[in-house]
């Protein structure tokens, strides 16, 4: 795991810290408290901030609150493991950090959807559909994600907040709302390649390519392996 930090391998550290409580059978897992290994392991997690991260699958995402009372509760281990990821709950209200990594998560989680209900739509699946319903459930999520930006803004001006405000209104059609969030985030980030690129693909979802190859060459001066840039530019052309 000392290795994984040197070579800034976060995502490793990521995905072992869920995963090593599953390891110990639940009789043999207090001893491991005083494993060098297994310290090492964490104060590794620690470091890196491997707690506030969650991944999106299975074993390998962190427990909400809820479980990590229960698991605390039911296991010394357990409770002296998670202790950095209960205390980062505890300061959730006023951790900017937290309410970005939720806001990136309610981004992922609005993008499916809306990707399952288009498809839905489109292709006219053999099932009844209620389009308003649809519509509907889609606005919630899409009000619920710019709720938890706002509580981030609040707390923290941040880029990385305006740029997921730009997605979240991309992925619902509000190309203009999601150029004025990719500007507001490159006034805080101006040598961020990704932002020109995401605002290059607003302008290009309307239409107006010379603005969108404009914005997609500024990501590319800045980063040359900017792969959606690069994508973009070349199926245009």
């Amino acid at each position: 795991m000392k290795e994984a930090e040197i070579q800034k391998d976060y995502n490793l550290i990521r995905m072992w810290y869920p995963i090593v409580p599953l390891i110990f059978a639940d009789d043999e897992k207090e001893k491991f408290i005083n494993n060098n290994y297994i310290k090492l392991t964490r104060d590794s997690v620690i470091r890196t901030n491997a707690y506030t991260i969650s991944n999106d699958y299975g074993c390998m995402r962190l427990p909400d609150e809820n479980t990590l009372t229960d698991l605390s509760q039911s296991s010394k281990f357990d409770a002296w493991w998670f202790e950095p990821l209960k205390s980062y709950y505890r300061t959730k209200e006023n951790n900017s950090v937290y309410w970005l990594n939720e806001s990136s998560k309610l981004v992922k989680e609005l993008r499916s959807m809306a990707n399952v209900m288009k498809k839905i739509l489109v292709e006219k699946l053999n099932i009844k559909i209620d389009e308003n319903a649809i519509q509907k459930n889609l606005n919630h999520a899409y009000q619920k994600v710019l709720q938890t930006i706002n509580k981030g803004l609040s707390i923290e001006i941040n880029a990385g907040f305006y740029i997921n405000e730009g997605i979240t209104h991309e992925i619902m059609g509000k190309y203009e709302d999601s150029i004025k969030s990719y500007k507001k985030a490159l006034a805080l980030s101006p040598n961020n390649d990704t932002i020109y690129a995401y605002l290059g693909y607003a302008y290009h979802k309307q239409d107006k390519w010379n603005l969108a190859k404009e914005n997609y060459q500024k990501a590319l001066e800045i980063n040359e392996n900017n792969e959606f840039a690069k994508y973009y530019i070349k199926k245009k052309n």
